[in-house]
């Protein structure tokens, strides 16, 4: 079915021809091919017949024809990019002052003062929204914070606590290539006052500048209202993927 190129795989269709490359790994338990290529007009039918039962991440467009012959949505992302070199950040961003006793401190907490603000950011009708268990929301963030997905956790991460000392929203940024530092998650607490998570955004961006770092990277999913956020503090897009389990 596949066979090595240069450390991507390629599949090929019913008559032997190359039809797609990517590279593999794994997304919420399932075999995982991303970055994909198409390389010939049977794509889609090969996708269908050598994937089976895989998550598959490509362009829009295939991802919509995916959709229309049975495949299963997962996430449709774009991808924004800071560049920390030429984009200078405002001094006020590195400290930011936010009111009703609110502080930033760094990312020190262990999981289980974390996960209630994690979890509640992301409610029922939310784009992010996963109907999934306490343990299986636990171990995914364990999995997140190991560094197996993204990399290493850095000194940009932090958090919003309220006087009570409760977490309140948190960022978290890893090192995820050599001069691309990522955004993993960004969550608020419904009851965390308005711009909490901005600020821990802006402060994100001024601290991976200052690691020297190239670029600062997140993913947003469509129809998430907090992009136009992203995009007023210099994020662009740089490529949306469509991610779907090929039935």
């Amino acid at each position: 079915m596949t066979a090595a190129e240069t450390g991507r795989h390629v599949a090929f269709d019913d008559d032997g021809a190359p039809a797609l490359s990517y590279l593999r790994d794994t997304r919420a338990g399932l075999p995982w091919a991303h970055t994909v290529r198409p390389l010939g007009p049977g794509t889609v039918d090969t996708i269908l017949t050598r994937l089976s039962g895989w998550a598959v991440s490509v362009d829009p467009p295939l991802g919509e024809e995916l959709l229309r012959r049975g495949a299963i949505p997962m996430r449709h992302a774009h991808d924004l990019r800071r560049d920390l070199r030429r984009v200078a950040s405002p001094p006020d961003w590195r400290s930011p002052v936010l009111g009703e006793g609110i502080r930033i401190t760094p990312y020190d907490r262990d999981i289980d003062a974390v996960l209630p603000a994690l979890e509640a950011a992301y409610p029922p009708g939310h784009p992010d929204h996963h109907a999934w268990d306490a343990a299986t929301s636990r171990s995914l963030y364990e999995h997140l914070l190991s560094g197996a997905v993204l990399g290493p956790l850095l000194p940009a991460s932090g958090l919003a606590v309220d006087p009570e000392d409760r977490v309140l929203a948190g960022v978290l940024v890893f090192e995820r290539e050599p001069d691309l530092d990522w955004v993993g998650e960004l969550f608020k607490h419904p009851r965390a006052p308005r711009g909490t998570g901005a600020a821990l955004l802006r402060r994100a961006v001024v601290l991976a500048a200052d690691r020297g770092t190239a670029e600062l990277g997140l993913a947003v999913t469509e129809g998430n209202p907090a992009r136009g956020l992203y995009e007023k503090l210099g994020f662009a897009l740089r490529e949306s993927v469509q991610t779907v389990v090929v039935p």
